[in-house]
């Protein structure tokens, strides 16, 4: 039995539908489309047209009997209505979305909005920097070896929560932020973390054996806590500078093996034109001996064919 009560925006049973079907779905979501947008518009003080209006006083008007049959000739007529009036709302809110103004929204508290990605990244940096913080404290009590290295992955957090952060604070003022993207965000500050760690403990070792582009070190001043933030801030940084290494280490490898190449082939060229020298020597001594033997032979054309062949 459907209710004879008017549904109205904001109730959590706005309407209650006779048929589940996949019809009556669509139009319940293009209703809960529309509700968000009104009130993001209402919200941020944008002027809606005079036309709009007017739509939305005949929707409201026979929201509740489209619900009722979606196959009825109510529905039919008016459908288009619902979908020109969610058209101009779209155009009207733009950039943003029914989809990210709902995951924009601010929460009760203000710390936190309507998405779970952002919100455990925002949890996870603060947690980072309370550690970094009481590791830094313990630093010089007879716990600084665990301090120190617990230490690294903190600040890792820290600098990937920043970077995360600064990324979709635009995106959250504006209220387009997607939460398709969610899964993005949390592999980047998962990426971040390992990169800051990498960094943190390797990074001096890595730099020392680079050819600084300017042609001096980096390394002298900079200690891992820096390196570890870095790492977490920018994993690019982490994967050109292990890049750049493995070419380093490649090259090295490869000219050790392109000097012995070498050597290699310089020994068997001179292997074989002391070859080419003692045949043709051999030759010529042959030759040498066939003219004292044969008088007949003109001296001339011997003495020829032997400065062709020697040459």
């Amino acid at each position: 039995m459907v209710s004879n009560k008017p549904p109205h925006a904001g109730d959590d049973k706005k309407y209650e539908i006779l048929d589940k079907g996949k019809g009556q779905e669509n139009i319940k979501k293009i209703f809960d489309d529309i509700d968000v947008m009104e009130n993001f518009v209402t919200d941020s003080g944008r002027v809606m047209p005079v036309s709009l209006i007017g739509k939305f006083a005949r929707i409201k008007c026979f929201r509740r009997d489209l619900l009722l049959d979606v196959a009825s000739e109510i529905c039919e007529d008016n459908y288009s209505e619902i979908l020109s009036v969610h058209r101009d709302l779209s155009l009207l809110v733009a950039p943003a979305t029914p989809a990210t103004i709902t995951a924009s929204k601010r929460l009760k508290f203000g710390l936190f909005i309507n998405t779970a990605a952002i919100n455990l990244i925002i949890i996870s940096t603060i947690v980072s920097m309370i550690g970094v913080v009481v590791s830094c404290a313990y630093m010089s009590t007879a716990n600084s070896i665990w301090a120190k290295h617990a230490l690294l992955p903190f600040a890792a957090g820290l600098g990937a929560g920043f970077y995360a952060l600064y990324s979709a604070h635009t995106y959250i003022q504006q209220r387009t932020y997607d939460p398709q993207y969610d899964q993005t965000y949390y592999v980047r500050y998962i990426l971040g973390i390992i990169a800051g760690v990498i960094l943190g403990y390797t990074g001096a070792d890595i730099i020392k054996n680079i050819d600084v582009a300017q042609g001096g070190k980096v390394t002298k001043s900079v200690g891992s806590m820096l390196f570890a933030v870095v790492g977490g801030y920018s994993a690019d940084v982490v994967y050109l500078l292990l890049q750049r290494f493995t070419e380093t280490l490649k090259a090295t490898i490869q000219g050790n093996n392109s000097s012995k190449t070498d050597k290699q082939m310089q020994d068997v060229k001179n292997k074989a034109a002391n070859e080419v020298s003692r045949t043709k020597n051999d030759i010529a001594s042959q030759l040498q001996a066939a003219i004292n033997r044969n008088g007949g032979i003109k001296k001339e054309d011997i003495e020829k064919t032997l400065n062709d062949l020697l040459s």
